[in-house]
């Protein structure tokens, strides 16, 4: 493979050899992962690292393959949207700071798109890695709050929900889902029953944060990320054996988490308690005038007053209540553009995200796992508002960086 533009940009750099110039950027990958679970306060650590990352890396060679121009295109409507939105709307300033976060996350979506295009296989290594030490970070202290076992334990719990470095439990179970959903792929690699142990041990500590964060969209994500991630895995299976490795390895998975599932609810009585107020498909809070249903019509129907959109971060203020509705919500807020825009850019990546899963290659089986993830986010996001949310754009980008990867024959 020929050498990268990030590698080559550091070739120019005057400061220590080549090769300790590409660890210590692939250092700083890792780290931006690593660190990504720590958001309880904003900006958060990740947010400072990746610009100061993303803009060296832009400065001295890094660039956006010709492959991402129509979702470049895409967001650049979006972006424009905001803009207009902010500028027709009553107090322009108090949009600026949800812009902000708009224009971050969709730099770091070109960030990791770019940086993994040029060399894919290793970086996803290097993501991956960095992804699972976050996951495992956030759910150990999500569980030291859930136990009780420290001072100031209640920083990591939402009332008797495990929200461990998050904001919201409803954040960091979905948070957790690609890193399960890529464990279940390691399984079909791991070298011996002792390393099989090993690799299921960490994928059920995984999955017990998401459980315990008892959240109902958390919950519908996983399955339904496990249950695409199964289907399309026995569509693109190379081989019989390959097929029955697959059933069998996630039957174990489903038994295991369930046998859990069920003794943790039976036998712990705080976790059941919770348990059987959250499992209620319809809360309180969702129905009625001021319920998040209706929240939903009322910004539909404020939308086709305002086609311009309310102005970017103004839902909560002008509605009372974010409409919890991905498309809606960025409707209401930045009009009709911006929701065309950015329904493009999601058909856009759909469209070609699938295409990947379905073409052999070296990353296809990461490609799967990042497909069904967003998929399964987006299905989420039909009764929450994921604007914001920071590994939503981490895996749009990552896919991004596997298509573009895969259309330039680097894999």
């Amino acid at each position: 493979m020929q050498m990268s533009a990030v590698d080559t940009m550091l070739s120019h750099n005057t400061v220590g050899t080549l090769p300790e110039r590409l660890t210590l950027r692939l250092c700083f990958i890792w780290l931006i992962f690593a660190i990504s679970c720590l958001v309880f306060v904003e900006p958060a650590p990740y947010d400072g690292l990746l610009i100061l990352v993303g803009l060296y890396c832009f400065t001295f060679g890094l660039r956006f393959s010709p492959h991402l121009a129509t979702p470049l295109f895409f967001l650049s409507g979006y972006i424009l949207a905001n803009l207009i939105a902010t500028m027709l709307a009553p107090d322009p300033i108090h949009c600026l700071k949800h812009m902000a976060v708009t224009f971050f996350l969709i730099f770091s979506w070109g960030f990791f798109a770019s940086i993994i295009h040029d060399n894919p296989l290793r970086l996803y290594k290097i993501i991956w890695n960095g992804y699972i030490f976050s996951a495992v970070l956030a759910v150990c202290l999500g569980l030291i709050g859930f136990l009780k076992i420290t001072p100031y334990y209640e920083l990591f719990l939402f009332f008797d929900r495990v929200k461990g470095p998050f904001k919201d439990p409803n954040v960091f179970g979905p948070y957790l889902i690609p890193v399960a959903v890529y464990l279940i792929l390691q399984l079909e690699s791991a070298k011996g029953k002792l390393d099989f142990l090993k690799r299921i041990g960490l994928l059920l500590f995984v999955v017990a944060g998401i459980l315990l964060s008892f959240s109902r969209g958390a919950w519908f994500n996983l399955v339904m990320a496990a249950t695409m991630y199964t289907i399309l895995r026995l569509v693109t299976a190379r081989s019989r054996a390959d097929t029955a490795a697959l059933i069998k390895i996630v039957s174990l998975v489903v038994i295991a988490i369930m046998v859990i599932a069920i003794w943790a609810v039976t036998t712990i009585d705080d976790i059941g308690q919770v348990f059987s107020h959250r499992a209620q498909l319809v809360q309180s809070y969702d129905k009625g005038s001021d319920g998040r249903f209706d929240a939903i019509l009322i910004a539909i129907n404020r939308s086709l007053i305002q086609p311009m959109g309310i102005g970017p971060g103004q839902a909560s203020e002008v509605l009372a209540l974010d409409p919890h509705n991905l498309f809606v919500h960025i409707m209401v807020e930045t009009g009709w553009l911006g929701a065309f825009a950015f329904s493009g850019f999601i058909v856009v990546t759909l469209k070609e995200g699938f295409a990947v899963c379905m073409q052999p290659s070296k990353i296809q089986n990461i490609c799967i796992v990042l497909f069904v993830c967003l998929l399964s986010t987006l299905l989420e996001s039909m009764i929450i508002h994921s604007t914001h949310w920071r590994h939503l754009y981490v895996v749009l980008g990552m896919l991004w960086g596997g298509i573009s990867a895969k259309r330039s024959n680097f894999v």
